[in-house]
Protein backbone atom coordinates (compact mmCIF):
# COMPACT_ATOMS: atom_id res chain seq x y z
CA UNK A 1 0.00 0.00 0.00
CA UNK A 2 1.45 3.39 -0.95
CA UNK A 3 2.24 6.12 1.55
CA UNK A 4 -0.53 8.25 0.10
CA UNK A 5 -3.19 5.68 0.94
CA UNK A 6 -1.73 5.05 4.38
CA UNK A 7 -1.83 8.78 5.15
CA UNK A 8 -5.33 9.11 3.69
CA UNK A 9 -6.65 6.22 5.77
CA UNK A 10 -4.84 7.53 8.85
CA UNK A 11 -6.30 11.02 8.42
CA UNK A 12 -9.77 9.56 7.92
CA UNK A 13 -9.56 7.45 11.05
CA UNK A 14 -8.13 10.37 13.03
CA UNK A 15 -10.97 12.57 11.79
CA UNK A 16 -13.57 10.05 12.97
CA UNK A 17 -11.93 9.67 16.38
CA UNK A 18 -11.35 13.39 16.77
CA UNK A 19 -14.94 14.10 15.82
CA UNK A 20 -16.03 12.04 18.80
CA UNK A 21 -13.49 13.40 21.29
CA UNK A 22 -12.43 16.95 20.34
CA UNK A 23 -14.42 20.15 20.07
CA UNK A 24 -15.68 21.00 16.62
CA UNK A 25 -13.72 24.25 16.38
CA UNK A 26 -10.44 22.33 16.70
CA UNK A 27 -11.02 20.40 13.50
CA UNK A 28 -12.20 23.47 11.61
CA UNK A 29 -9.25 25.52 12.81
CA UNK A 30 -6.61 22.98 11.89
CA UNK A 31 -8.08 22.03 8.52
CA UNK A 32 -9.28 25.41 7.31
CA UNK A 33 -7.32 28.19 8.97
CA UNK A 34 -4.01 26.37 8.66
CA UNK A 35 -4.67 24.64 5.33
CA UNK A 36 -1.40 25.88 3.83
CA UNK A 37 0.48 24.19 6.69
CA UNK A 38 -0.97 20.83 5.62
CA UNK A 39 1.36 20.66 2.59
CA UNK A 40 5.03 19.69 2.95
CA UNK A 41 7.73 18.12 0.82
CA UNK A 42 8.87 14.62 1.84
CA UNK A 43 12.57 15.22 1.17
CA UNK A 44 14.99 13.47 -1.14
CA UNK A 45 16.95 11.13 1.13
CA UNK A 46 15.56 7.89 2.55
CA UNK A 47 16.03 9.26 6.09
CA UNK A 48 14.10 12.42 5.25
CA UNK A 49 11.31 10.38 3.65
CA UNK A 50 11.13 8.11 6.70
CA UNK A 51 10.86 11.11 9.03
CA UNK A 52 8.22 12.62 6.72
CA UNK A 53 6.15 9.43 6.92
CA UNK A 54 6.50 9.35 10.71
CA UNK A 55 5.43 13.00 10.95
CA UNK A 56 2.51 12.38 8.57
CA UNK A 57 1.32 9.50 10.73
CA UNK A 58 1.55 11.58 13.90
CA UNK A 59 -0.15 14.55 12.22
CA UNK A 60 -3.03 12.34 11.11
CA UNK A 61 -3.56 10.99 14.61
CA UNK A 62 -3.33 14.38 16.31
CA UNK A 63 -5.10 16.25 13.51
CA UNK A 64 -2.39 18.87 13.47
CA UNK A 65 -1.08 20.25 10.19
CA UNK A 66 1.79 18.21 8.77
CA UNK A 67 3.96 21.32 8.55
CA UNK A 68 3.47 21.87 12.28
CA UNK A 69 4.54 18.33 13.13
CA UNK A 70 7.64 18.62 10.97
CA UNK A 71 8.51 21.89 12.73
CA UNK A 72 7.84 20.26 16.12
CA UNK A 73 10.22 17.44 15.19
CA UNK A 74 12.90 20.04 14.43
CA UNK A 75 12.49 22.15 17.59
CA UNK A 76 11.60 19.64 20.30
CA UNK A 77 14.41 18.36 22.49
CA UNK A 78 14.47 15.82 25.27
CA UNK A 79 11.10 14.28 24.41
CA UNK A 80 9.71 12.15 21.61
CA UNK A 81 7.91 13.77 18.70
CA UNK A 82 4.65 12.28 19.97
CA UNK A 83 5.11 13.85 23.42
CA UNK A 84 5.94 17.24 21.90
CA UNK A 85 2.90 17.03 19.61
CA UNK A 86 0.71 16.18 22.58
CA UNK A 87 1.99 19.30 24.38
CA UNK A 88 1.15 21.44 21.35
CA UNK A 89 -2.28 19.85 21.02
CA UNK A 90 -3.01 20.49 24.70
CA UNK A 91 -1.84 24.11 24.31
CA UNK A 92 -4.19 24.64 21.35
CA UNK A 93 -7.11 23.19 23.29
CA UNK A 94 -6.24 25.36 26.31
CA UNK A 95 -6.01 28.52 24.17
CA UNK A 96 -9.31 27.86 22.44
CA UNK A 97 -10.07 29.23 18.99
CA UNK A 98 -8.32 32.43 17.88
CA UNK A 99 -10.24 35.69 18.09
CA UNK A 100 -10.22 36.09 14.29
CA UNK A 101 -8.65 34.57 11.20
CA UNK A 102 -6.46 37.47 10.09
CA UNK A 103 -3.05 36.26 8.89
CA UNK A 104 -1.20 38.04 11.69
CA UNK A 105 -3.50 36.57 14.34
CA UNK A 106 -3.06 33.05 12.94
CA UNK A 107 0.73 33.51 12.75
CA UNK A 108 0.87 34.53 16.42
CA UNK A 109 -1.46 31.66 17.34
CA UNK A 110 0.80 29.18 15.48
CA UNK A 111 3.91 30.64 17.15
CA UNK A 112 2.36 30.36 20.62
CA UNK A 113 1.16 26.80 20.00
CA UNK A 114 4.49 25.60 18.63
CA UNK A 115 6.35 27.18 21.56
CA UNK A 116 4.75 24.51 23.75
CA UNK A 117 6.92 21.89 22.00
CA UNK A 118 10.05 23.54 23.41
CA UNK A 119 8.82 23.54 27.00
Amino acid sequence: MSTFWKVTIGVSLAWILLRATKPRWYQDLMLRAFASDQVAEPGKTPEAQKQFEQCADIAARALLPLGWVIKIAEISTGVTIEQAVQKVQQKVLAMGPPSDTKPETLAKYRETALAAAKA
